[in-house]
């Protein structure tokens, strides 16, 4: 018995058609499926900035904690670095005095320089920790803020968070507001040294 041929035509083929669309393959007749709406192209970081004050505080958030964890690393270095020069400092004039001999002043020179090595490389890695920590932070926090507060549209809002990581967006949008702040600060400092000039 002879099987009756296919017809290009039948349910057969639309439902392999369907199949096909929804599995994202290709399809009959070397076509393939057509986008299942319009393509909305994600706004840029100044685009975001300026309507989402939320994204603007994070910015501002970052920025200071930022700035908290150099200086406490400098903070850190500083006292370490006058801890050793104490220590040198007392011995010297210990040695000078003749209460200890050379040899035990070049024990404690090298055990203090020794120590403060180990230590000063103890404080780069767990710097380099907690900064890493607080930029990986920064990708969700970019979602939620722009979110729950931002005056475009919500499908506009998720291209901009769906293109690229997250992490890498919220610092395009810090490196732009890091630009905007300080030609404001600029600006304002030069409009009171012309007021204060004249």
């Amino acid at each position: 018995m002879k099987r009756k041929p296919v017809d290009p035509d039948s349910d057969s083929l639309d439902i392999a058609s369907l199949r096909a669309a929804l599995m994202g393959e290709k399809i009959p007749n070397g076509k393939h499926p057509g986008p299942a709406g319009p393509v909305v192209p994600p706004p840029s970081a100044e685009d975001v900035l300026r309507s989402s004050p939320n994204l603007i505080r994070l910015c501002e958030s970052y920025d200071q904690n930022r700035s908290r964890t150099r200086q406490r690393g400098r903070t850190q270095l500083v006292g370490l670095g006058a801890m050793v020069c104490a220590i040198l400092v007392v011995m010297a004039i210990l040695f000078r005095q003749g209460r200890v001999g050379s040899g035990l002043v070049y024990q404690i020179a090298t055990a203090a320089g020794g120590a403060s090595i180990c230590a000063v490389l103890m404080l780069l890695i767990l710097r380099h920790r907690d900064q890493r920590h607080l930029r990986d932070l920064q990708g969700d926090r970019l979602i939620r803020a722009v979110r729950l507060r931002c005056s475009l549209p919500t499908e506009t809002v998720e291209a901009f968070v769906g293109q690229g990581q997250p992490t890498q967006r919220f610092f395009e949008c810090y490196a732009l507001w890091r630009a905007m702040s300080h030609a404001k600060s600029s600006s304002k400092t030069t409009a009171a040294a012309d007021t204060a000039g004249h």
